[in-house]
């Protein structure tokens, strides 16, 4: 009898963790998706659903809420210290540059799409013996957040510095 429940725990343990772990999966890059706000993975991030990753700004504000749109506006770089355990592999970074998410005639506008805003990542503190593997996700990124993540491999947890910079900007 006891056997029976064990194996009918794991089973809906199983099935919460696949429902859990689905929005991270579910990665749209099309006009539509792009037009209501970004992606289903940046719509899980932000109701936190995905990763416990934590962002703590430091310039032009200081403390976990990002700068407003105004703030972004005056300042061509925003840095913030990104935290994460081993066990995390995605992020969002909010910049509130409001690039556009295409490219405009004959790659004339930079945007997501041409790889901007530029991002410079910097390792502050690790807690593990491993860098890890950061990768900017520009299709599901919108023009004011950015999606990132890592791979969950032993030994990756810590503190990186990103520095997150306005297309053609001269940066600090």
């Amino acid at each position: 009898m006891n056997t029976s429940r064990a194996i009918k725990f794991l089973g809906v343990a199983l099935v919460a963790l696949a429902l859990i772990a689905l929005p991270a999966l579910a990665v749209t890059s099309s006009q539509e998706a792009q037009h209501h706000g970004g992606s289903l993975i940046t719509w899980a991030l932000g109701i936190g659903l995905v990763g416990a990753v934590t962002v703590t700004y430091k310039f032009p504000v200081s403390g976990t809420t990002p700068p407003t749109a105004i703030q972004a506006s005056q300042v061509p770089t925003i840095t913030g210290l990104v935290t994460w355990l081993e066990s995390d592999t995605t992020g969002l970074f909010t910049h509130n540059f409001g690039l556009a998410t295409t490219t405009g005639a004959a790659g004339s506008q930079p945007s997501l799409a041409s790889f901007f805003p530029e991002v410079i990542i910097t390792p502050i503190l690790n807690s593990g013996t491993v860098f890890p593997n950061v990768q900017i996700d520009y299709a599901s990124s919108t023009g004011n957040q950015l999606v990132f993540a890592k791979g969950s491999i032993a030994g990756t947890g810590g503190t990186l510095l990103f520095t997150v910079r306005k297309p053609h900007s001269i940066g600090l």
